[in-house]
């Protein structure tokens, strides 16, 4: 508990020292969430929270379980959580991981193999934003596309040796909301849950964006370590910053790839922020999101080369 104070503190402390970096970051990380993560992402929120309470899940598992869990060596139940990581960006990736596993579709194990890889950036946060806005080369949508998401399936065939095994261990019984509550009720009860995951990512947001304006308060002979730092912390921040500077097409890409592909602690709180409630470790997560952004590095560098060769930018 006394680290939690000391850095609640010093957070106050810089709060002080700093209140101009304190009130942009404020204000640009509101605005951010605002303007783009609530368009963006509550929708999915709040309509895949609706078909997990109506039975959908069920319905996916039979669609896509069979191929879904030959591809990325999970059960059929986990299928749900792969495409919702997959389409929806974070942190609905591990959001639904969590629900799979609360409603008794998949076991603790599965979960914390689940959430190595399937806490991914949406394709239209990859397009509209990183390759669109800050890069400005939508024409590398291919190996932008194609590095992150073989990186994710090489993640997971990495971490199924550390987190899962052979055996697939009996779900236990699946509850089904729909027997307790009416739609009303559980229409209700998903907006509920939306709103409170929404907010949860706001607070995240808003916090991470003032630490990473924090950063650009050191000195400037230090820029390429303050981006870096961006980056890692907030990788919205640290893409915007780091599509301004004056290096190569192919650095700025290949480094965009990684932040995208890591997330930040920004994303890993907000991934916490979803999951601890339902008794899960962001370990894994973090685990997995490191593997992940080194092999998005190493492919995204090869791809550009390959991509470039036959269509240069």
């Amino acid at each position: 508990m006394k680290r939690y104070i000391i850095a609640v503190c010093l957070f106050l402390i810089l709060l002080f020292l700093f209140p101009s970096y304190c009130v942009e970051g404020a204000k640009n990380g509101l605005l951010l969430w605002f303007n783009t993560i609530i368009p963006s992402i509550f929708p999915f929120i709040l309509m895949t929270a609706l078909l997990r309470s109506f039975g959908g899940i069920q319905y996916m598992e039979k669609l896509f379980g069979s191929f879904l869990s030959k591809v990325f060596l999970c059960s059929k139940h986990g299928a749900y959580a792969v495409i919702i990581g997959l389409i929806c960006g974070y942190p609905l990736g591990a959001k639904a991981v969590a629900d799979s596993y609360d409603f008794g579709y998949i076991d603790r194990k599965e979960a914390d193999y689940l959430l190595t890889f399937c806490c991914l950036p949406s394709p239209m946060y990859i397009y509209n934003y990183v390759l669109s806005a800050c890069i400005g080369h939508k024409e590398l949508a291919p190996a932008f596309y194609a590095s992150v998401y073989i990186a994710a399936w090489m993640t997971c065939m990495i971490s199924y040796r550390f987190y899962y095994s052979k055996h697939l261990t009996k779900t236990s019984k699946i509850r089904i909301y729909t027997m307790d509550y009416s739609p009303d009720q559980l229409l209700e009860q998903c907006i509920d849950d939306a709103l409170l995951t929404i907010q949860k990512i706001g607070v995240y947001m808003i916090l991470f964006s003032i630490l990473s304006h924090l950063i650009f308060a050191l000195p400037d002979r230090i820029n390429s370590l303050k981006i870096i730092l961006t980056g890692l912390c907030e990788q919205t921040t640290g893409i915007d910053a780091l599509c301004k500077t004056q290096i190569s097409l192919a650095s700025k890409t290949v480094l965009t790839a990684v932040f995208t592909s890591f997330g930040g602690f920004a994303v890993a709180a907000q991934t916490h922020g979803v999951i601890s409630s339902h008794g899960l470790s962001v370990k894994p997560y973090i685990s997995g999101k490191i593997i992940h952004a080194v092999i998005t590095g190493l492919l995204t560098a090869v791809f550009f080369q390959i991509q470039n060769l036959f269509f240069p930018c």
